[in-house]
């Protein structure tokens, strides 16, 4: 197997693009097949020796892999194009930092994301970079870079993939979209209430998180499934700026509510003035996971008996 011009470049990128719209698959070639040995001919032969015939390669059929292949010649496509400029297959000059959304069929992204992603190293972050980024660093990181993508592929043709396809939409902060409105342009109710954090409140002690659906009650009862950490900020004349004073947060004891939507976490070590960061991995009832594990709330005072958090709701509007 053998992966084409456009999946090597993969790994040239430290963080996953706005998404473009393309197809990269994965060609494949009919391996040859392999001929016998023939006997050395001896001196008494009569007939000269004949090489061997020439052993055939078929190469598989992969309509995919031509269409990629044309554009790659013409310098255009209709059915898609790298970057911001319709007219020109190949215009990725530059990409955000920004993250995106990755969906996988027929594998897991747990080879990347989470304890394995490469933002939890420091000594991997220095051989992505070449250096030590500011800012990069974060013990509790679930978002991986795009050379996993690539690595994604590789382990895949390794397990014996015939097929890779990777579609990479585009419509994030591309000028792509300045013909629209809004960039969600329009959504579908199901009926269906997804499992999801539905709030975040204050206390004295810590914090009630509350889901969606009930979760499992085995879950909630124990605080190691609660992963709390805190920092703070400075105003600067820059965009943002990095964390100061980042520091692990213990969740001592959690209680579940009756109805199995909310849990108490009693975290006394939270501060005022910091950003609270929580992650949590529950289960409904039914087994369905969490479709977003992490919330964050900026503690700009903590609440007392006297002067409680006032929660605040999204208004509908209509």
């Amino acid at each position: 197997m053998t992966f084409p011009r456009r999946l090597a470049r993969a790994r040239i990128g430290r963080f996953l693009p706005a998404l473009l719209a393309t197809i990269i698959p994965a060609a494949t070639t009919a391996a040859p097949p392999v001929a016998a040995p023939r006997p050395a001919a001896r001196a008494t032969d009569a007939s000269p020796v004949r090489p061997p015939a020439a052993t055939a390669v078929v190469t598989a059929a992969d309509p995919i892999r031509d269409m990629q292949v044309e554009a790659e010649r013409s310098g255009v496509a209709p059915w898609g194009h790298w970057g911001d400029q319709p007219d020109r297959y190949d215009a990725w000059s530059n990409h955000s930092n920004r993250c995106v959304p990755v969906y996988t069929f027929g594998l897991t992204l747990d080879a990347v994301r989470g304890p394995r992603s490469v933002y939890r190293d420091a000594a991997r972050l220095r051989a992505l970079y070449g250096r030590d980024p500011d800012a990069t660093l974060d013990p509790a990181a679930e978002h991986f870079d795009q050379t996993d993508i690539h690595r994604l592929m590789v382990d895949a043709a390794g397990g014996g993939a015939r097929r890779i396809v990777l579609f990479v939409f585009d419509g994030l902060d591309w000028r792509n979209w300045r013909d629209t409105r809004f960039g969600l342009q329009r959504l579908r109710l199901t009926g269906v209430t997804a499992f999801e954090y539905h709030s975040v409140h204050a206390t004295p002690d810590g914090l009630v998180v509350t889901y969606t659906r009930p979760v499992d009650a085995a879950w909630a009862a124990d605080p190691a499934n609660f992963t709390l950490r805190q920092w703070r900020y400075e105003a600067t004349e820059q965009y943002g700026g990095p964390k100061i004073d980042e520091e692990a947060v213990a969740v001592e004891r959690t209680a579940l509510s009756e109805d199995g939507r909310s849990v108490a976490l009693e975290a006394p070590g939270i501060s005022a003035g910091r950003v609270v960061y929580l992650r949590t991995s529950p289960t409904d009832a039914e087994g369905a996971a969490i479709w977003a594990t992490e919330a964050w709330y900026t503690m700009n005072a903590k609440p007392t008996m006297d002067a409680p958090a006032k929660p605040y709701f999204a208004k509908p509007v209509r």
